[in-house]
């Protein structure tokens, strides 16, 4: 399945701890009190990460009394899919979610090196309304991204924050670039990307433009060279990297669909995924259009201490390169041997989907 709509946000939520939850389909519990800020794409399946990540504040705040919801600082990175005039759109999510619009911060149009690798302007414009969530589009930014970023790192004093890192890392890298200071304000980046002992989705998913990249993933492929600044270079924070190798465990189904469909009238955040999904049955109908929750995994394993801690969860410590020729094998990410970067490998799935549907469950 196409990663559709590279639109690339920054929220700053508070994930205060969440005690352990006695609820038909098992416990949740975040792992950080931190603030984190989430790299995010605003395509399909990223909404519903952003719904998953807004439950998780929401059960956060449960009990407690005059409570105030943190607004988010929203980035969007345009290389790949290039949706910059839609940058808004990410406030229909918020809206939609019935949570505080943000102030938002648009990106670099281009990657280096490979400024032409992005989908189709058909394709993008299938996320210019959300996949029909939204009526229309509803314009653009005219923050930068990076400024946005530092502005709220370096407003944490002494204080550091957690990354959520769920497309390109065109952002991140280029915070790094312009102020490299930043490193010292992060604690962890927890990142979407990469294919380590199995296959790529560009061929796969685009056989017509890119029928050659077949070890490759979308995210590091569309700029490898921001994803080997994050990746292959030394930091003081640590890296999880969930490629598609723990990611190919966790696919969209008719089961998912349905059991959306019977939390629709619970919360919100089912709602809003159950009707995208009605909206959009392609995506779990057609097998040779799977979803995988590509980044609701990253969250959970950022957030969910059961999941990340489990036996059944394998972890790697990788040192990581990333091919940025302009060869087949471009994009490609390999483990070169014992290195700093966690590279989660496989996770439950049985245990992901009770995280997954607990959290959505609790109203």
């Amino acid at each position: 399945m196409k990663k559709l709509a590279l639109i690339i946000l920054s929220v700053y939520l508070f994930l205060t701890s969440l005690q352990s939850l006695s609820a038909p389909l098992g416990a949740s519990t975040a792992i950080t009190q931190l603030p984190v800020i989430v790299d995010l794409d605003a395509d399909f399946e990223d909404v519903t990460a952003l719904a998953y990540l807004e439950r998780l504040v929401q059960l956060s705040l449960m009990g407690q009394e005059q409570q105030q919801f943190v607004p988010p600082v929203v980035t969007m990175v345009c290389t790949g899919f290039g949706l910059c005039d839609n940058a808004n759109n990410i406030k229909g999510i918020y809206s939609l979610l019935n949570m505080i619009a943000p102030a938002i911060g648009s990106g670099r149009e281009q990657a280096q090196l490979f400024p032409d690798r992005h989908f189709s302007t058909e394709i993008r414009h299938e996320a210019d309304n959300l996949y029909g969530l939204l009526k229309e589009p509803m314009g653009s930014s005219k923050n930068d991204a990076v400024e946005v970023l530092w502005d709220k790192l370096k407003s944490l004093q002494s204080g550091k924050a957690v990354i959520l890192a769920l497309g390109p890392l065109t952002n991140i890298a280029d915070l790094l670039d312009r102020y490299p200071q930043s490193e010292e304000k992060i604690d962890r980046i927890f990142m979407m990307g990469g294919a380590v002992t199995v296959g790529g989705n560009v061929a796969y998913d685009d056989p017509i433009d890119f029928p050659e990249y077949t070890q490759s993933e979308w995210n590091i492929f569309l700029d490898p060279v921001s994803a080997s600044k994050v990746l292959s270079r030394r930091h003081s924070f640590q890296v999880y990297m969930v490629p598609l190798d723990s990611t190919n465990f966790v696919p969209y189904s008719q089961q998912v669909f349905q059991q959306f469909g019977a939390l629709a009238n619970k919360t919100t955040s089912a709602a809003v995924v159950y009707q995208l999904l009605q909206k959009n049955p392609q995506f779990y109908k057609d097998p040779d259009n799977t979803v995988y929750f590509w980044n609701t995994l990253t969250a959970m394993l950022m957030a969910n201490e059961s999941l990340l801690s489990d036996p059944s969860t394998e972890i790697r410590k990788c040192r990581i390169e990333v091919d940025q020729t302009s060869s087949a094998t471009s994009g490609r990410t390999t483990c070169t041997g014992a290195g700093d970067i966690n590279v989660v490998t496989k996770v439950s799935s049985q245990l992901f989907y009770q995280q997954l549907f607990n959290s959505f469950s609790w109203y």
